[in-house]
């Protein structure tokens, strides 16, 4: 019996282990992030505004349980902005008020954005830097019976030293994680305790880069970052000595379905074209690379205000 007992608890630790080794991209954040009010007006009508506090966009869904005295309300919005007018509802019967009772929540992105699969992105380190690529594969859907994200895709660069990691594409800095310190005296197979950035693309993707030190992240939340611009340095991941950058791309998806109480929602992944010393090309497995920037890939996305910026820099 104790046997079985400890070739089960074996089974179990090696279970674990293999669980650290894996790689998922969370999208958690506080319900506080959104605030809705509504105000009622002298003609009945009423006003619904919204306020956050986080750059960058995001899909706000209104779910009314019962409205009277108005229209079908719209369900969804996109918002950019800190705060501003959401939506108003108008009454049927001027002379009365309109009842209702309303729920929302709220994803970041724009739902199924006009995403170039063609795009060419660079690689996210300084120029002439050499990485060996490696595959993240999914946590919740190898060991959770959770749907694996469409298409997904997550990169670990490997380095050895602490390189300066910079933005593949022009964007805004949306998220900024810098709280974590680095244990380096032991040896970790996954740690999620990781400094990380955020930022999302005038096309609607985002990319997450993930193992910053804290002590030298040169961006903040609402920043606008241009193309190759300097992010941050890695810091040592562990024991071991390796410096390993975890990347991804995505972007917000909802299914096409006329019934509105099955539409979901979820993110989807992006393999990218990167430029190389060998061209452009998608990434291939425990494959070192040697980066390369590009005029014409830094300039195409860059208005003259950039462009100039670009210069004082």
């Amino acid at each position: 019996m104790i046997l079985e007992k400890m070739k089960i608890s074996q089974k179990i630790m090696k279970k674990i282990i293999i669980l650290m080794l894996l790689f998922c991209i969370p999208y958690s954040y506080s319900q506080n992030q959104i605030k809705l009010t509504s105000k009622r007006n002298k003609d009945n009508s009423v006003d619904i505004h919204f306020s956050k506090d986080m750059p960058g966009t995001y899909c706000i869904y209104l779910n009314f349980s019962n409205y009277e005295n108005t229209l079908t309300p719209k369900r969804k919005f996109i918002v950019e902005d800190y705060n501003g007018f959401l939506y108003s509802l108008k009454p049927i019967d001027r002379t009365k008020f309109i009842n209702y009772t309303y729920s929302y929540n709220y994803k970041r992105g724009i739902p199924n954005p006009k995403t170039d699969t063609a795009f060419v992105y660079l690689l996210p380190f300084r120029n002439n830097s050499p990485v060996e690529v490696r595959f993240l594969n999914n946590l919740g859907a190898k060991y959770f019976d959770k749907e694996e994200p469409k298409n997904w895709k997550a990169f670990q660069f490997i380095c050895h030293k602490a390189d300066t990691i910079c933005s593949v594409r022009k964007g805004i800095v949306i998220r900024v994680v810098d709280n974590f310190s680095i244990d380096t005296t032991k040896v970790f197979s996954y740690s999620s305790s990781r400094n990380l950035i955020m930022i999302e693309h005038p096309d609607g993707t985002f990319a997450r880069y993930e193992g910053f030190d804290n002590k030298n992240i040169f961006v903040k939340q609402g920043d606008i970052v241009l193309p190759n611009q300097a992010l941050g340095t890695l810091i040592q991941y562990d024991k071991s000595g390796v410096y390993q950058l975890r990347f991804a791309i995505d972007y917000l998806t909802e299914n096409r379905s006329d019934d509105k109480e099955k539409q979901r929602s979820s993110y989807d992944y992006l393999d990218p074209y990167f430029q190389t010393t060998e061209g452009v090309q998608k990434l291939a497995l425990r494959k070192t690379y040697i980066t390369k920037t590009s005029d014409d890939l830094i300039i195409k996305e860059l208005s003259r205000k950039d462009q100039k910026k670009r210069q004082k820099n």
